[in-house]
């Protein structure tokens, strides 16, 4: 078996002949924005750096990094349709990675990067989607922070008897009836809507109506909450208002949605889980959302006889910002356009730590 010998960033700063490191995350969408703005961007970020390394560096030292940054900057893929872009770069390593992800900008010096810090710099939406359900009507909404936007109104269409049998049945069975069918549409345009806009979901409504909603929908994977109350002549001014103690703990919204997403994907037996067949599928581009606890660790030796596992160490540089296995995946599924989630800690402990779930 190999030896491995795997330096980290730390270890990279604490010499000074492999500096200086520098890391930067930029929003790059070219597909939306136009490339004079984007040149914009860049050339401003570049500048921030520039800086820093000449008041930090002796001349020829910056002015080498300065000029492997700009070859870098000029040489960027302008056809790409992902959203953002990392560089990393030191003396002794270049590194460019496309994701399809949204970031905050950021710029590091000399600071130690972990490749897991990228999911730390995402963007976060708080977006999500409110359903109403009242013996009316049904109405679902986009909310975005603060506002809520309509998307969909269901009614229910009058059922008329159409049998003697039916016609005996009396009006209470009719109105049943007519319920009935109206939740089973309204839940089959909720399916619709989930599918457009995959999205923390909540149901308001009277408890007894909701708890007929819920045995029969089929978008109970996406529920982070069930509010009972009477919404049937709120308005969107009092829906915003009484959702935004729900959506105050946005963190906990997040983990709710990904326990949900989580069930669905494991009953419909699209869950690769453990640290072996994660990255054996990460490899061969498979797998659509990595969900990885936020303190798991897995070290590139352990005595577990996982030898598949020792050898990725090989291609990797000297002094590569990979620091084990779990960021070589998540390199790997940030480049094939997937995304990355950190669950709470023990979330994942009957799927081995880490799931990389497969698209519907």
């Amino acid at each position: 078996m190999k030896t491995i010998v795997q330096l980290s960033t730390n270890d990279v700063v604490a010499d000074m002949q492999y500096l200086p490191v520098i890391s930067l995350l930029i929003p790059f969408d070219p597909k939306m924005v136009l490339k004079i703005k984007l040149l914009e961007k860049l050339s401003n970020a570049a500048s921030r750096v520039e800086g820093q390394l000449l008041e930090k560096y002796h001349g020829d030292t910056a002015m080498l990094m300065i000029e492997k940054l700009r070859t870098i900057i000029a040489g960027l893929n302008y056809n790409t349709h992902k959203k953002s872009v990392a560089i990393y770069l030191s003396p002794v390593l270049e590194k460019v990675i496309y994701m399809d992800i949204t970031v905050e900008e950021k710029i590091t010096i000399d600071g130690a990067f972990d490749i897991r810090d990228l999911v730390q710099h995402k963007k976060q939406e708080h977006s999500f989607l409110v359903m109403l359900v009242t013996n009316k009507e049904s109405r679902i909404y986009l909310g975005r922070d603060d506002r809520l936007i309509r998307i969909v109104t269901t009614t229910p269409k009058p059922l008329f008897p159409y049998n003697k049998k039916e016609q005996t049945d009396g009006l209470d069975s009719l109105k049943k009836s007519t319920l009935a069918h109206f939740l089973q549409h309204a839940d089959n345009t909720l399916e619709i809507i989930l599918k457009a806009y995959p999205l923390p979901l909540f149901i308001c409504g009277d408890e007894e109506l909701l708890e007929q909603f819920k045995a029969i929908s089929k978008g109970g994977h996406a529920v982070v909450n069930y509010i009972y109350s009477d919404v049937a002549d709120a308005t969107v001014h009092e829906i915003q208002k009484k959702m935004a103690m729900y959506i105050a703990d946005w963190a906990s919204v997040q983990q709710q949605y990904l326990a949900c997403r989580l069930q669905k994907a494991a009953r419909d037996k699209r869950l690769v889980t453990g640290i072996k067949d994660v990255w054996q599928k990460a490899v061969h581009h498979k797998g659509s959302l990595l969900l990885v606890e936020k303190n798991y660790q897995y070290p590139e030796k352990q005595n577990t006889g996982d030898e598949i596992l020792y050898n990725i160490m090989d291609p990797y540089h000297p002094f590569s910002y990979i620091k084990n296995v779990v960021g070589d995946i998540i390199e790997k599924v940030l480049e094939n356009g997937g995304d990355i989630e950190y669950a709470e800690n023990n979330l994942l402990a009957d799927y081995g730590h880490i799931v990389l779930m497969q698209p519907d």
